[in-house]
């Protein structure tokens, strides 16, 4: 029997909310267990933002050899905080980040690594697409974000990453810690232009998410996305070009969605977007988010909804 040598460490890291259900880890702990790890010595990490007093409560927990529980304590910045828990345990040569709800194709890991770049990310798809009328929509919204995404890699050479999903090289963590709240993303991809880093994108494989499925859940989740935008920009006044662009949050909606049409024969599977609610709906979001930012409310690290 030939030994497959596994010459590459990846740390696979998974913040976790001290208010999640102990059994959407379980979930996500068996879903990664069916990934295509060959070559790669892995460990999935399941940062945990939790008190001391609430660790019981995952010690039921089937965790396989190749996963790791582990607690942040007096995580102030949340999200943040647990991708740098992750970051700091282990010495790896790739990183990829994911959300309790997400999961990556059989081959993602073997896809991304031949294409060599220091960031590599992929196609996003909605595994709920068919629950009703919202997730069909959002799942519309994605792949229209995924064919920006694809356009924007072939002419430009890079792309703005919707999520910090993607395997990273290790040197882009040489200088580099999160220090936001909730803009994780965000504060990666600036890193990664500001420093030249090289794009890569895997046309042929995917990651997964589950979206939201019910108005109100839907509501919570953009306020929360326009909040984050709205913060930036203000917080970023200075830099022209960034405030700029963040301010344009308002009318992105529009902009991004009329061009729908124009988009279309890109598209890979498109099932009927509905543009006028989606419009609608944005800008009333954006809205209220600005109103609430400008009060002085923050942004909150939310739990999955799966």
């Amino acid at each position: 029997m030939d030994i497959i040598r596994k010459d590459r460490t990846l740390s696979v890291i998974i913040p976790v909310s001290a208010k999640e259900n102990v059994y959407n880890i379980q979930k996500s702990i068996y879903v990664l267990s069916n990934v295509d790890y060959t070559n790669f010595d892995e460990k999935i990490l399941y940062c945990i933002d939790v008190p001391k007093e609430g660790v019981r409560k995952y010690y039921n927990l089937d965790v396989p050899e190749n996963v790791e529980l582990l607690f942040v304590f007096n995580n102030q910045i949340k999200q943040a905080g647990a991708y740098n828990a992750g970051l700091d345990k282990y010495d790896s040569d790739y990183y990829c980040f994911l959300d309790l709800d997400a999961t990556v194709a059989p081959d993602f890991f073997q896809k991304c690594v031949k294409m060599d770049a220091d960031f590599v990310g992929s196609d996003r798809i909605i595994s709920n697409a068919n629950t009703n009328s919202i997730t069909k929509t959002i799942s519309e919204e994605t792949e229209m974000y995924n064919t920006v995404k694809r356009l924007s890699m072939k002419y430009a050479g890079k792309y703005f990453i919707a999520a910090c999903t993607g395997l990273i090289k290790k040197k882009v963590f040489k200088n580099f810690r999160f220090t936001e709240v909730t803009a994780a993303d965000d504060e990666l991809y600036r890193y990664l232009l500001k420093n030249k880093f090289t794009f890569g994108y895997a046309i042929n494989t995917y990651y997964t998410e589950q979206c939201v499925w019910t108005y109100r859940e839907l509501w919570n989740q953009r306020l929360r996305w326009f909040m984050d935008a709205w913060r930036l920009c203000f917080k970023r006044s200075k830099n022209s070009s960034y405030s700029t662009a963040m301010t344009i949050g308002m009318i992105f909606p529009s902009v991004f969605i009329l061009a729908a049409p124009l988009l279309f024969k890109h598209i890979k599977h498109i099932r009927g977007y509905n543009i006028l609610w989606h419009l609608v709906f944005s800008h009333i979001v954006s809205i209220v988010a600005l109103v609430k930012i400008l009060k002085g409310d923050a942004v909150e690290w939310k739990v999955s909804k799966k």
